[in-house]
């Protein structure tokens, strides 16, 4: 299955879904908690709200119009408490999976990554933005654009594996197209992006990445647009039809999603790698965006 919008990807959940729990840290604003209960209320998730009780039943009551479970509050008012009460609820077993309400990503991921209180995680976390582009024929996925600044060899490819796993978990096969992002299609010795997409591509061919098909070093045009790959006379499977983007490094990744985002796009960003996915979108994202993200994570979860 190859799935060419969010609607599709909601529909597929909606079709398989199991209500999960969701641990949110500080839900202190409309756009959050309207996503939430909307989700709530659709039946992909029963959320636990971990914040200021006064704060988010004033924005309940006033903003949204609606009223809440009481069980579903849980009062912190300090941020970083509450940070920490969202992560220890999935920790111990309580919640499936967690979302940033109205902190920073780097406030969740201190609580996330606390050696002592946080969660397990694999050696790399990572920040996987899922895209429907106007002018693309598919969800487009990347990474990483929020975490990893300036991923390694190593870190490139436990990137692919944390990303085809979790598109398996959506529904895809084993034919998933991975384009390893570089200024052009030729190899340079000279530019390590370009030197890490080659050894990536024999990691697939021998093995060592599975469940996918690797291409690099190759070029944004090249990687999204089929006409521009016949002109070229460029010969991949991956030609102008990737699935996934693995980006160079974060500021890259960042300006790339910045950029789509201008020209009308609105990537979910989820974060995976811990013991469960992580919704982190802009505190700035509409609640049709956040919600969007929410049954995503909720399929992953």
């Amino acid at each position: 299955m190859v799935l060419k919008t969010i609607e599709e990807a909601i529909r597929a959940a909606s079709a398989g879904k199991q209500r999960k729990v969701l641990s949110v840290a500080v839900p202190e604003d409309p756009h959050t908690l309207e996503a939430v209960l909307r989700a709530a209320r659709e039946g992909y998730v029963k959320p636990l709200l971990v914040g200021n009780r006064d704060k988010i039943l004033e924005i309940v009551s006033n903003d949204l119009k609606t009223e809440i479970e009481d069980e579903w509050v849980i009062d912190k008012k300090n941020r970083e408490e509450a940070a920490d009460e969202a992560v220890a609820l999935v920790r111990d077993g309580k919640a499936d999976f967690l979302m940033k309400g109205s902190i920073n990503t780097a406030e969740i991921m201190r609580a996330v990554l606390n050696k002592e209180h946080g969660l397990p995680h694999e050696k790399l976390i990572t920040d996987i933005a899922i895209t429907e582009l106007p002018w693309y024929h598919k969800l487009l996925f990347f990474a990483d654009g929020g975490l990893v600044v300036y991923p390694t060899l190593e870190q490139k490819a436990a990137m692919i594996r944390l990303i085809v796993d979790s598109m398996h978990r959506l529904g895809y096969g084993d034919h998933i197209k991975v384009g390893i992002l570089c200024a052009a299609e030729t190899f340079s010795p000279k530019i390590q992006e370009s030197v890490d997409a080659v050894e990536l591509k024999r990691m697939n061919r021998e093995g060592e990445i599975t469940g996918c098909i690797v291409e690099g070093p190759i070029s944004l045009d090249l990687a999204m647009k089929p006409d521009v790959a016949r002109a070229k006379q460029y010969e991949s499977p991956c030609a102008g039809d990737v699935d996934v983007l693995i980006m160079p490094n974060l500021v890259t990744g960042n300006v790339y999603s910045k950029s789509i985002e201008m020209l009308g796009a609105e990537p979910l960003g989820i974060i995976t790698g811990a013991k469960c996915p992580i919704v982190c979108v802009s505190r700035g994202a509409p609640a049709e965006l956040k919600y969007k993200t929410i049954v995503m994570a909720s399929m992953l979860a």
